[in-house]
């Protein structure tokens, strides 16, 4: 796999928004929108714009996001 961390993060944040705009599995939703965040955060530029993108998408759903995972 020679994707890079960032483009990975962002094909997980559009897949979020495409299952909760097709009325899709929320839970999943979620969780991509968690990952992709996390993904962005482990780069070396942390990407700010892009994670403050999805705590707002996260937070119009009411979805206050998870703890990062350990490891």
């Amino acid at each position: 796999n020679n994707a890079a961390p960032a483009d990975v993060a962002e094909t997980r944040f559009a897949l979020a928004r495409a299952l909760v705009a097709t009325g899709g599995h929320a839970k999943r939703a979620r969780a991509l929108a968690e990952a992709a965040a996390a993904a962005y955060a482990a780069t070396g530029e942390g990407y700010p714009r892009q994670r403050a993108e999805i705590a707002s998408w996260l937070a119009e759903r009411g979805w206050t996001p998870s703890a990062p995972a350990k490891g």
